[in-house]
């Protein structure tokens, strides 16, 4: 008998990304344990649909008007909502999971309390935690969607016997969308965080810092800097090696200008973890208290710097990489 299960996949590319694991856990789970039996769906609102196709871990749709209709004429068995939205209203299923937030629009019949990062330990063993946290390398905020597993079924013991993890794992090598890039090498930045929270000030290393990072990077190197976001009100400096495709991007495009860069350099924001998913060297810029609950999700391709003063502090981790990247291209 085949149980249809929907994940409605987290809203914010960093999030949505740090799930992946949990998604890759369980589609190794099902191809070992049960082949027949479940059938999952994946669920995102933006478009982030057209990454999480590209990686085939399961069947990716929209969440729409069209998808509510369907899962009223045909609802699945289980519904995981990863995280609470008004947006979300509408859908149907036998069973939903959930974290009860108090909000109207948020009542499920099982409470996934493990997606509160202090009430993980409720669903989640600590010998599982470590586990995932220092045999696997991952983050609390990616540890606490295994949940999902235990809520279908599987035990902690199938999980630590199945689950192998690493860039292999989640691969895009081929074109996301057509997008015109520059003809060669290229390093991109984005200076934004926090898009529109009163954090954002704190988490965001000043503009003229990012300004002369291009510069170390195209004299050293011959490499011009390609700058994304939503943001272009503060102007970039009239050089040829700046290159400005701010607000000019969709998620999808700018995922594929990523996948063929030379590297990233950025604030803690989720076009850090979309360069790390694409398996791109990339220097996270950390201005507030370090922390590992939401470092993304291969650390191998992650490289931390903590409250730099001035570009010249981050050189050394860029150069590191990007004369690696030259040596194996000659």
């Amino acid at each position: 008998m085949t149980i249809n299960i929907d994940i409605i996949m987290p809203n914010r590319i960093g999030d949505s990304i740090l799930a992946l694991p949990a998604m890759v856990c369980l589609n190794q789970l099902i191809k070992k344990y049960a082949p027949k039996d479940y059938k999952v769906c994946l669920y995102s609102e933006f478009s982030m649909k057209t990454i999480f196709q590209s990686l085939g871990l399961f069947k990716v749709r929209s969440m729409n008007h069209t998808s509510k209709l369907r899962s009223w004429l045909k609802p699945s068995d289980r519904a995981f909502y990863l995280y609470n939205s008004s947006k979300n209203i509408g859908f149907k299923s036998k069973l939903s999971y959930g974290l009860q937030s108090g909000k109207k629009y948020a009542k499920y019949d099982i409470d996934t309390s493990y997606l509160d990062l202090d009430h993980i330990n409720k669903r989640l063993s600590d010998d599982l935690i470590w586990f995932l946290d220092e045999e696997r390398g991952l983050s609390l905020a990616s540890i606490r969607y295994f949940g999902i597993c235990i809520d279908l079924g599987y035990t902690e013991e199938q999980i630590r016997s199945c689950f192998n993890f690493s860039p292999d794992e989640l691969v895009i090598n081929k074109p996301l969308t057509t997008l015109e890039i520059p003809d060669k090498d290229y390093f991109v930045i984005c200076m934004e965080a926090a898009y529109g929270k009163k954090v954002e000030a704190k988490r965001r290393w000043e503009e003229v810092n990012f300004f002369q990072l291009s510069r170390i990077i195209y004299n050293k190197f011959g490499i011009p800097s390609v700058y994304i976001g939503v943001d272009n009100s503060i102007p970039l400096p009239d050089e040829d090696f700046f290159i400005d495709y701010r607000k000019k991007l969709n998620i999808v495009e700018s995922a594929e200008l990523l996948r063929r860069s030379s590297g990233f350099a950025g604030n803690d924001s989720g076009p850090l973890h979309l360069a790390v998913l694409l398996h791109k060297h990339s220097v996270c810029i950390t201005l507030i208290e370090v922390t590992s609950t939401y470092k993304p999700v291969f650390p191998e391709f992650t490289h931390l710097v903590w409250h730099p003063e001035n570009a010249e502090d981050t050189i050394p981790v860029i150069e590191n990489f990007l004369e690696r990247k030259h040596a194996l291209n000659n």
